[in-house]
């Protein structure tokens, strides 16, 4: 009978896996810390997508723990510096792209975003091109007291909100996705195998 030799070493042979845990919390942790989607509920606690969040960002590290585990010898490093790349360059993008999107699709109301719609309602249509004409969003808002739905229809807003949710959440997962990867493309390279 074949015995399998045992690692038994210390921190610096378990380092990566003590990343992945502390970047695993930190994710979790950095959830609570970011503000949640533009336009969703004030309480970032009340938030589904605040929740869900959490949730993916935990499924997403599992899921990776599991990859870094089977891809831990230096011939790996190449290919988690892809991943690495690839990720940065897609969490780059959907940043830049959930910062656009929220700029355009928010007014200040109350020192909080508010999201608004694409599709004026018929009140909304005769009030922008009639008294409200010369307001900006923000005026427009103040006048109606932050009551979206009567300028902008609902199913305008719900889209908008939930697209910026997606992307905000995919921006999290990549940001998560990015930071493991650099770790263990950084360990991968410092292994002797």
């Amino acid at each position: 009978m074949v015995k399998k030799k045992v690692e038994r070493g210390g921190l610096k042979e378990r380092w990566n896996v003590l990343a992945v845990v502390a970047v695993w919390i930190l994710s979790i942790v950095g959830t609570f810390m970011l503000p949640p989607p533009t336009g969703t509920q004030q309480s970032p606690q009340d938030s589904p997508v605040w929740h869900f969040g959490r949730f993916a960002i935990v499924i997403f590290l599992g899921f990776i723990s599991v990859l870094i585990q089977q891809w831990s010898r230096s011939k790996h490093t190449g290919p988690w510096l892809a991943c690495t790349l690839l990720c940065f360059i897609s969490c780059f993008i959907a940043f830049f792209v959930y910062t656009y999107y929220g700029d355009r699709w928010t007014c200040k109301y109350d020192g909080q975003n508010v999201v608004v719609g694409s599709d004026l309602t018929g009140h909304g249509i005769e009030y922008v091109t009639g008294p409200g004409s010369s307001l900006t969003c923000e005026q427009r808002l103040w006048e109606h007291r932050g009551e979206v739905e009567e300028l902008w229809t609902k199913d305008s807003i719900d889209f908008r909100r939930r697209l910026l949710a997606f992307i905000y959440l995919l921006s999290l997962l990549l940001f998560c996705g990015t930071i493991i990867s650099v770790l263990q493309a950084s360990y991968c390279s410092q292994r002797k195998n």
